[in-house]
């Protein structure tokens, strides 16, 4: 019975904390790859923003800005690098400009039929990215920007924390173990003694009784038995 009430508590102890652990590393997990996307986003519209008013001063001028395009482009990667991220620009399906290197997907998955500003998180091989692509303008629908910004250190970070919550738990189930064994010990003492006084008065042993010590509920059953005995 000992044994069984301490790998049920056990059990239900472990499930609780480990349960709990998953769920803060859900949500922490969510939360960070959240706000990386909402970055990515912002730098996204920023640069094209920035890009589309580069194109049409140009276009505005009567200068053919495909020529340049890519001259227009390479000063808002060097903006990307410093955020830790890439830029890719197409022309239609055409790569026209990019700075991403191996780091995220040279496919512009973003060239939906609706034009709409799609991003998501990428995995491969050198860590993890939250891509963001969309077409610069209705009048210009044939560029699509895309923004790659490595968060492989976040997430490593977070693995970290995960793996730290992980630990701890699994050292404060030790603990709990070991002071379950306790406790359950001092509970389980008196009937184990109750048994063992049973059996000897059962055997012919009349005087035997249990030792009452204290005022608790286990002394007033020790003070019955003898009573009885």
């Amino acid at each position: 019975m000992r044994q069984r009430t301490f790998f049920l508590t056990l059990l239900l102890f472990l499930l609780t904390v480990h349960g709990c652990i998953i769920a803060i590393a859900v949500h922490t997990y969510s939360s960070t790859v959240e706000q990386a996307q909402e970055r990515a986003a912002s730098e996204h519209y920023y640069i094209a923003s920035g890009l589309l008013k580069d194109i049409i001063a140009l276009d505005g001028r009567g200068v053919d800005y495909r020529q340049g395009i890519v001259s227009l482009a390479e000063p808002y990667g060097y903006i990307a690098r410093n955020q830790n991220a890439g830029i890719a620009l197409y022309d239609d399906e055409t790569l026209a400009y990019s700075n991403i290197g191996g780091k995220a997907s040279a496919a512009p998955f973003a060239l939906s039929q609706n034009g709409e500003r799609q991003i998501r998180l990428e995995e491969h091989a050198a860590g993890a990215s939250v891509v963001v692509a969309g077409k610069l303008s209705e009048d210009y629908g044939g560029y699509t920007l895309l923004y790659s910004y490595d968060v492989s250190d976040i997430l490593n970070e977070w693995r970290q924390m995960r793996n730290a919550m992980f630990l701890a738990g699994l050292i404060f189930s030790g603990i709990m173990a070991v002071g379950l064994l306790v406790v359950l010990g001092m509970l389980f003492r008196p009937l184990r003694d109750i048994s063992k006084i049973s059996r000897r008065i059962a055997g012919g042993e009349y005087a035997m009784r249990l030792s009452v010590k204290g005022k608790d509920e286990l002394a007033e059953m020790a003070t019955s038995f003898n009573n009885m005995a």
